[in-house]
């Protein structure tokens, strides 16, 4: 994240990406999910130079401060792509086109809406239980559906509580308290 705030990006666009000093900082969602976004591309090997290069090339071309969070970027471990209709992408460094599939897995965890811009992010993926909902807690991880926050599951737990009891406390299946004390054990790793 510090890579991120102290890029050009962060400098010139502080206003919009956040406010406060320090561990202070607070942030909209969109400059969340380009968080997490960038993150990804770091963990794909991809350099910072290069991030920051598609992401002024994408936020010409879209108008928009948050180029990450939207559903046209693509990307694999060499390469970030900008959609151009539902088949195929354009390198952003290159221009050269290729097919989304083969590089769609990695915007699987992002939910958008109908105007492509990301809505709701599932860190374990879509088929667990836990969601960050701008919209619900803050941002804050969610058990889907409720407003009960994975880490108060996970911290129940940890205090030695029985997981089926949890779930009576919270109204919870079984599966929505594991996958909340899955994520937190993932987190922790």
């Amino acid at each position: 994240m510090r890579e991120y705030w102290g890029s050009e990006i962060g400098r010139k666009n502080n206003h919009s990406y956040y406010n406060g000093e320090g561990k202070d900082r607070t942030t909209n969602f969109n400059t969340l999910i380009e968080f997490y976004v960038f993150y990804q591309l770091r963990e794909l090997k991809i350099g910072s130079k290069k991030i920051f290069e598609a992401h002024n090339k994408i936020a010409k071309t879209t108008g928009s401060l948050y180029p990450f969070a939207n559903s046209e970027i693509l990307a694999n471990p060499k390469n970030i792509f900008y959609a151009i209709d539902e088949d195929r992408a354009i390198d952003t460094k290159t221009d050269q086109i290729t097919y989304k599939e083969l590089i769609k897995d990695f915007c699987r965890k992002i939910e958008f809406s109908e105007d492509k811009v990301a809505a709701r992010f599932y860190p374990a993926g879509k088929d667990k239980f836990i969601v960050v909902d701008p919209k619900h807690q803050f941002g804050q991880p969610i058990i889907i559906g409720t407003n009960v926050l994975a880490e108060n599951i996970f911290s129940m737990y940890e205090s030695g509580e029985d997981e089926v009891r949890i779930g009576k406390l919270f109204d919870l299946t079984l599966r929505e308290v594991k996958d909340a004390i899955s994520f937190y054990k993932m987190k922790a790793a």
